[in-house]
């Protein structure tokens, strides 16, 4: 069991693990490692969005054993509150990375899911840690190795039930919503026209596509016993159903390992390119809402910038935008980041039983996104005349991240007759920064100049131009021990105790602790005449995490300069946020029990645990007069309880050379 700073035996440990190798994550499919995850794993649940759909430039949001946070409340957290911990080679990374990396890297997978097993993660563990380690370089003459794949995702619209031209006239008719008969005479009569000359759109196939994508991954490595070296390419293009949707990655990557004696130095160097495209065709639900007797083609084949209205006859009308027409006039909406990351390990044997790891990683990640909506998009149908000068909108947004952690691990293990010791000693540090300004420019007369500096000004809401910086720093120290006495009896305890910038001046420091037993009770005398049972473990966990997602600055009290406020000792400011100098780590005490079994020949493995999961201290925010100067301050008072069971079943029906089933 990989768990990102140590390793365990499988057969001691008590923790709620699950080990994920590479072959079985291929198995589920070529999408990504997350989706592969969801299949083989029933505590892995990707939560299903149907505003964003099939779209590719969507990360996912992901729960690993439920939800241990208070549902996000805007201003309060970064991202997901309830987003598991993402390792990749022993340091921490985020959703997107693993959502973009490349599935043949990937050597194995675990999930930590109780105390015992992702305590040793003490203030970021809360919500279970996903541990990926991707392969290593072999030593021997170099190899190269290619993986081609191609991906089609192909809209399905079964579940959609919607009227046709003549049906939704005989809606229309039977639910006369106008005063003036007169007027509602006309509108039925302009209705039944259009369906005569044949016009029946079938709106929501418009916008859609069959989506073919590609990806190419290269590897090679090679070397000898002291040096080897590794490099791996990745090109991912995939296609949405909606027209324009489209995702490119291009990944690459250089490992070197070099062993002198006892010594062991590894660099993993990794760059990252990306570009995500929008649909121009706009959203998805757009186009459910347009009425079949309108058509998006004028009598001369050219597309209209209006599908149609309705109101009128004592009504408030509603003049409603084509969508298509949207896609025809250069607009603009995609986003890029440029990643790299530059992780580096000595390992040192200083005794046969004592090994020190120094672990030192470094990464910089340059984000952008641009949005460009040119004075003839339907979004500006509604703007009156004096607003003429402010149609056309293009934002940009810029923004830059950094995180440096290092570590420090000493493993040391002791076998005595039938005790088996292992002891592990850890100190980390890491800090992150963040940075992003946007802005938006408006005024844009001319659809074919699309550059923002050719717009009239800057939107009287968006100006100044906003943004946001953030840094935190993190400190840890971690012990674990392991012990197993004669493979029967096993315990696993470990200590965290953790200072984080986030929270109040006194509240700093937080401590985490976890317990765990268990029995390997086929290892008893009294089982050796039950040739099928190949393995049967009990095992129970006991243990206390955190989660320090939320903002850098909850704890303090910040304010922005205004021009408003202009007096003879300078330029005044008003809070942004009012500060809590006693916010607190949020604390989750976790319990777990389980069984796991594998019989006749390891052709069956079952795995059934019991969970129940107490948040004390959640952050939420409590109403302020609006006399304060800010409406709300951050405290911890919510409390969430949640429990589950998880029972997973594999067996291996066929498992001969050349042919396999598993279900």
């Amino acid at each position: 069991v990989v768990t990102g700073i140590f390793t365990r035996k499988a057969e001691s440990y008590t923790g709620a693990a699950t080990t994920i190798k590479k072959e079985e994550l291929q198995k589920m499919g070529n999408q990504n490692v997350l989706q592969s995850l969801k299949s083989l794993d029933p505590a892995f649940h990707i939560i299903e969005n149907n505003d964003f759909g099939s779209d590719p430039n969507k990360a996912p949001q992901i729960q690993l054993r439920g939800q241990q946070s208070m549902p996000d409340i805007k201003g309060t957290y970064n991202g997901n509150p309830n987003q598991p911990l993402f390792i990749l080679d022993g340091f921490e990374t985020d959703i997107t990375t693993v959502y973009d990396l490349d599935m043949n890297r990937v050597e194995t997978i675990v999930l930590l899911k109780d105390a015992a097993a992702k305590a040793i993660y003490g203030a970021k563990a809360a919500n279970g840690v996903v541990v990926i380690e991707t392969r290593q370089p072999k030593a021997g003459k170099m190899r190269i190795s290619y993986k081609g794949d191609l991906s089609l995702t192909v809209p399905d619209l079964t579940g959609y039930n919607l009227c046709d031209a003549r049906e939704k006239y005989e809606v229309d008719k039977a639910h006369g919503r106008y005063s003036d008969p007169w007027f509602w005479e006309q509108y039925l009569n302009n209705i039944k026209s259009e369906i005569e000359r044949g016009v029946d759109t079938d709106w929501l196939a418009q916008p859609l596509r069959t989506g073919i994508g590609h990806r190419h991954s290269l590897y090679l490595d090679g070397g000898d016993e002291h040096l080897r070296y590794g490099v791996d390419l990745l090109y991912n293009e995939i296609k949405g159903v909606m027209k324009g949707s489209d995702r490119q990655t291009f990944t690459g990557g250089i490992t070197l390992a070099y062993r002198y004696k006892n010594l062991l130095f590894r660099n993993q160097l990794s760059t990252t390119l990306n570009r995500a495209d929008d649909s121009p065709y706009g959203s998805f639900d757009e186009y459910a809402k347009l009425n079949p007797y309108w058509t998006p083609y004028d009598e001369n084949g050219d597309l209209k910038q209006i599908a149609g209205s309705t109101g009128g006859g004592g009504l408030v009308g509603v003049t409603c935008g084509n969508p298509l027409w949207n896609a025809s006039i250069g607009t603009k909406n995609f986003s890029k980041y440029t990643g790299i990351t530059n992780n580096f390990y000595i390992e040192w044997q200083a005794l046969s039983a004592l090994k020190f790891i120094g672990r030192l990683g470094l990464s910089k990640t340059l984000n952008a996104r641009e949005d460009f909506y040119p004075a003839s998009h339907t979004k500006f149908l509604g703007y009156s005349e004096d607003k003429f000068f402010e149609k056309g909108t293009y934002s940009k947004l810029e923004g830059e991240s950094s995180n440096v952690n290092m570590d420090i691990t000493a493993n040391y293990s002791l076998l005595l007759d039938k005790h088996q010791i292992f002891l592990n000693l850890n100190y980390k540090m890491e800090q992150s920064r963040s940075e992003e300004v946007t802005f938006t420019m408006v005024g844009f007369p001319n659809d074919k100049n699309g550059f923002i500096t050719s717009g009239l000004g800057f939107n009287k809401g968006d100006y100044p131009p906003a943004g946001n910086e953030a840094i935190s720093r993190e400190i840890g120290i971690l012990s674990a021990l392991n012990y197993s006495y004669d493979d029967r009896y096993l315990a696993d305890l470990s200590y965290r105790a953790s200072a984080s910038s986030r929270f109040g001046q006194d509240k700093r420091w937080g401590q985490f602790w976890s317990a765990g037993i268990g029995w390997n009770v086929d290892k008893e005398s009294f089982m050796g005449n039950v040739s099928w049972l190949n393995m049967l473990r009990l095992r129970f966990s006991v243990g206390s995490t955190a989660n320090v997602t939320f903002s850098p600055y909850q704890a303090m009290t910040t304010y922005n300069y205004t021009t408003d406020l202009i007096h003879y000792a300078g330029i005044g400011a008003v809070p942004i946020t009012m500060g809590n100098p006693d916010l607190n780590w949020q604390i989750t005490m976790k319990y777990n029990w389980g069984l796991s079994a594998t019989l006749f020949n390891e052709r069956i493995n079952i795995d059934a645990s019991y969970y129940k999961n107490k948040t004390k201290d959640a952050l939420m925010p409590i109403s302020l007069p609006w006399s304060v100067g800010v409406s709300s301050v951050q405290v911890n008072m919510g409390k969430l309880e949640n429990s589950g069971c998880e029972f997973a079943i594999s067996a291996h029906v066929i498992k001969q050379k050349g042919l396999f089933w598993m279900v």
